[in-house]
């Protein structure tokens, strides 16, 4: 669905099917699809289009079709990287901590 939708609106609304590219996994819960994206910036860009999306999951479906976006927390493995890259430039300042989600531990 997600391929169908991209290959649908590059043709007419390019900056759209450049987001859509850059979201993560999509979930489908009855007439409900969800995406997943990595930052609350792209959510608020595709938040912003997601009555547009809607309808053209509905065309593309032919059933009414609700479309919403959210965050992937970030893992573990995210924590341990970002760590990796910002605790060396940290020396000297002191202790720091993320407030990740260890649940995936």
């Amino acid at each position: 669905m997600r391929e169908q939708l991209i290959a649908k609106l590059t043709g007419n609304d390019t900056l759209l099917a450049a987001l859509l590219m850059r979201t993560g996994s999509w979930t489908q819960n009855g007439n409900a699809v969800s995406a997943e994206v990595d930052s609350a910036f792209l959510k608020s860009q595709l938040d912003a289009q997601a009555t547009k999306i809607a309808s053209e999951l509905t065309a593309l479906t032919g059933r009414q079709t609700a479309f919403s976006v959210h965050v992937r927390r970030p893992t573990k493995k995210d924590r341990r990287a970002l760590d990796d890259f910002v605790g060396p430039a940290m020396e000297g300042y002191g202790d720091f901590d993320f407030d990740f989600d260890d649940s995936d531990e």
